[in-house]
């Protein structure tokens, strides 16, 4: 019956993972039905192995690699797309060293458009604008090790110039429903102080924002953005993309 039941698990499209997972905790539950309460006469869950993880090693950027992350993210192109008459395809305008410029290709799906458009500004052919929050986001997520939910659960007020600290007190968590709520770090490790190389490369992120209001992360979903809400984790986990010049030089 057990067997039975990890292939169901195995089969219904649960991970390895969460299985041994599922596994250790029956084994457990069942342990003590058979030892302490003596319920039942022995732990029917001993399937050799089926408690073990394997998980694969996360890969890691360099240092050179998340600086021109930094660098590259949070760029938008400054151009439009044009739907043409009787829906003939797009056109793509943009502005190039102060003037608007159009495309020569005209695109037959506004998809194809708007990829050319986010194109455009990696070959230097086009102006683009760039949200320098996002250089301040990514290098002190990287340098001071942070959570999701502890980066965007930050403070004017957590930064401190002068010491030059960082200090964590607080962190979003994510519910199944997608609602972000506001509390306390995991554990009492959790409220700590960073130095303050990990924000030293954008003091003025830190000087232009209130002491008390969260420090404004640009968030990755406009209705999010608008309101001034938080970025949930799924951004994180690739749900969402700030445009393809993120994710051209392969450091999506």
């Amino acid at each position: 019956m057990v067997r039975q039941w990890r292939a169901e698990l195995l089969g219904n499209g649960v991970s390895v993972t969460m299985a041994a997972k599922a596994d250790r905790l029956l084994r457990a539950v069942l342990m003590t039905a058979a030892e302490d309460d003596r319920i039942i006469a022995r732990n029917p869950c001993r399937i050799r192995g089926a408690d073990a993880e394997h998980a694969e090693e996360r890969p890691v950027l360099s240092v050179t690699r998340v600086f021109e992350l930094a660098q590259r993210i949070g760029k938008r192109p400054v151009g439009s797309i044009r739907g043409l008459k009787k829906g003939e395809g797009y056109r793509v305008r943009f502005w190039r060293n102060g003037e608007m410029r159009t495309h020569p290709e005209v695109f037959a799906t506004r998809a194809e458009a708007e990829r050319a458009l986010w194109r455009v500004p990696e070959t230097g052919h086009a102006d683009f604008s760039q949200d320098r929050r996002f250089r301040a986001f990514v290098l002190l997520d990287t340098f001071a090790s942070l959570r999701w939910g502890e980066i965007t659960a930050l403070t004017r007020s957590d930064i401190d110039l002068k010491v030059g600290t960082v200090r964590i007190k607080a962190a979003y968590t994510e519910r199944s429903t997608g609602e972000m709520v506001l509390g306390p770090p995991k554990s009492k490790a959790g409220r700590r102080k960073y130095p303050r190389r990990s924000f030293r490369h954008s003091p003025n992120t830190w000087r232009s924002t209130s002491r008390t209001r969260p420090v404004r992360w640009p968030s990755l979903e406009p209705r999010a953005a608008s309101c001034g809400g938080v970025a949930s984790t799924g951004h994180r986990r690739g749900r969402k993309q700030s445009g393809p010049s993120v994710s051209e030089p392969g450091l999506s």
